[in-house]
Order: C-alpha cells, then structure tokens, then sequence
C-alpha cells in the first residue's frame, strides 16, 4: 500500500539486516563452507542501496554449505578484477527493479571479459518483476535470470544441499 515514509523503510531493512546477522551465526563470514566448496560471488551493482534480497540469499547460499563473496556497491573494475583472482563457480548479480539493463551488460561484460573461461552469469532480483528473463539476458548477455536462488544454482550445475539441516533450526 506503499503507506510508511523513506525514513521508516530505511530504518526497517537496517533492522531486518541486523536481524539476519544476529540469527545466521556464519552470516558475516565464510566459516560455514567446507573446504573446497563451489564459490559464488554474489554482486550488489555501484549506486545500487537495495541490499536485504543480496543478503538474504548470501544467508541462504551459505547455509547450503557454499563458499560465498558478496560484493555491495561494486564497480565494473572491482567485479572483474575479483573473478580474475578467484576461482567462482558463478557470478550471481543481484539487481533491482530501477536498475538499467546496460549497467547489468557492463557487469556482465567485466565477467565474461576477464577469463579465458569466465564462470556462468545469473542476474535475479526485482528487476525480473518488470522486465522479462529473455530481454534481460538477451540485453546483458547473462547466461540465465531467475529469481528461485535452486534454480540459478541448477542452471550452473551446483547441486548442493545443507550441510547440516539441524544447525539452522530456531528455538521457541
């Protein structure tokens, strides 16, 4: 109903985000991967402060035992040189709804321009609520949209589940 001001919004994904961290105890960090994990880097674009959807599905890679890098507000440059330093199995990008399918493209770009063999590009997010999976990565040139986080790892091939279901359940 769009019914709470800018200041209230702000406010209450800060303390959504405080939240997940004080409940997801490998939120901050990459503890919960077992060695040799597949790596996803998880990219939130430059001049984008649309985060909460990023981290959550940073929380929830990371609680299917991958390795994960997320990247808030990063540049084309910073993107590329970080999957030319790391080995990733997927580059995921996080967008929004007000985000330009060109600035995804640059992205993109810098991925599949810094490797020989550059890992498979997911783009989800709400942008995919106002533009359709063909013309996002038929216009950015992603290997796939989505945005059902098992259907992005299907497509790059990472079947993966939970390394431990039980450690993640709440008590009341």
């Amino acid at each position: 109903a769009d019914e709470r001001s800018f200041a209230s919004v702000t406010i209450g994904a800060a303390r959504l985000q405080a939240m997940l961290r004080t409940l997801g105890p490998d939120w901050s960090g990459d503890h919960a991967a077992p060695t040799g994990a597949a790596a996803i880097l998880l990219v939130v674009p430059q001049e984008v402060y649309h985060t909460l959807g990023a981290l959550v599905l940073g929380g929830q890679l990371r609680r299917k035992g991958l390795s994960v890098k997320l990247m808030l507000g990063a540049s084309t440059k910073e993107v590329a040189a970080s999957v030319q330093r790391t080995t990733f199995s997927a580059v995921f990008i996080s967008s929004s709804r007000g985000e330009t399918l060109e600035s995804l493209r640059l992205i993109v770009d810098a991925v599949k321009t810094s490797l020989l063999t550059p890992p498979p590009v997911v783009v989800g997010g709400s942008i995919l609520e106002v533009e359709t999976v063909q013309n996002v990565t038929a216009l950015t040139g992603a290997d796939h949209a989505t945005q059902l986080p098992d259907e992005a790892l299907d497509f790059c091939g990472l079947h993966v589940t939970s390394p431990d279901k039980t450690r993640h359940k709440f008590k009341a």
